[in-house]
């Protein structure tokens, strides 16, 4: 694979099906482009549709064929529907199935109505083969931490219960576990405690799915492994108290399922960084 790379491999298998009975599946995991309606627009710096650009022509490169590409959230950095129809077509270029979920920089309404019909937004859940993917919606307008309301946690409880006998991953966009950087993690799923309370009530959870935190971040709690994904253009640097971005390339996520529940995992990132980031940046 072109670009730099990381790999983990989750074996944790309580199923008699052989991997090799069943062709795996291939998940493509892309977040926090951050796009703007002006294709010349710049964060910090960064022209996140040249980012965008390049991280697809990456992921075309890199894998021949896709079943299921994942949005985790904060598609637009000036939410429109003009920039979601954009990106609704941009990804039509991988030629796979394609789903969003909301981040904080998105607008509800204007999400909608940017999605074009074969591209669906969360909750709901996505079924292929022996696997779940229960997609989640964690934000809310205006509001940059994220949240479910009880109505939402009691949504959660009834898709992990239907899917019972089947592996499952949760998709959200907030991180519901501390990444260790104080001001990032002022800023994630407040109500994790409840989250986690149903999350452990089903062992057929494999794996959650996030965006939000900008980077390459992966743990393990109890029966489940979390990982994060790098965004299509800035990253945030790991572990640090106060705002401040990594000197990384972006990148994406990949994941293999298979159909015994074991899930292999890394991420493909550029080979430079996209030229004009303003690494003395505040915040935005």
């Amino acid at each position: 694979a072109r670009g730099a790379s990381t790999i983990s491999v989750h074996t944790r298998s309580d199923s008699a099906t052989s991997p090799t009975e069943h062709a795996p599946i291939q998940v493509i995991q892309l977040s926090d482009p951050h796009l703007f309606q002006d294709l010349n627009a710049c964060l910090l710096g960064m022209n996140t549709q040249q980012s965008f650009t390049e991280v697809l022509n990456l992921v075309k490169q890199n894998h021949r064929h896709i079943d299921l590409v994942l949005a985790t959230g904060d598609i637009a950095q000036s939410p429109a529907p003009e920039t979601y129809t954009r990106f609704y077509q941009m990804l039509c270029e991988l030629d796979a199935p394609q789903y969003w979920l909301q981040g904080n920089h998105d607008l509800d309404q204007l999400f909608l109505d940017g999605c074009e019909p074969h591209a669906c937004s969360s909750p709901r859940i996505i079924a292929m083969g022996n696997w779940r993917i229960i997609m989640l919606n964690s934000s809310e307008d205006h509001q940059v931490a994220g949240h479910f309301s009880r109505q939402e946690l009691d949504w959660l409880q009834d898709a992990l219960q239907s899917t019972i006998g089947s592996h499952t991953i949760v998709a959200l966009h907030h991180h519901p576990i501390a990444v260790g950087s104080r001001w990032l993690d002022a800023h994630m799923l407040t109500d994790s405690f409840p989250f986690w309370r149903i999350i452990e009530q089903y062992p057929q959870v494999r794996s959650i799915l996030h965006g939000h935190v900008h980077q390459a971040f992966e743990t393990v709690r109890g029966h489940t492994s979390i990982y994060a994904c790098p965004s299509t253009c800035i990253q945030f640097k790991p572990l640090s108290r106060e705002f401040a971005l990594d000197r990384i390339p972006p990148g994406y996520r990949w994941l293999t399922l298979h159909a015994n529940g074991q899930l292999e995992t890394g991420v493909h990132r550029l080979t430079k960084i996209p030229t004009g980031v303003d690494f003395l940046s505040l915040g935005y």
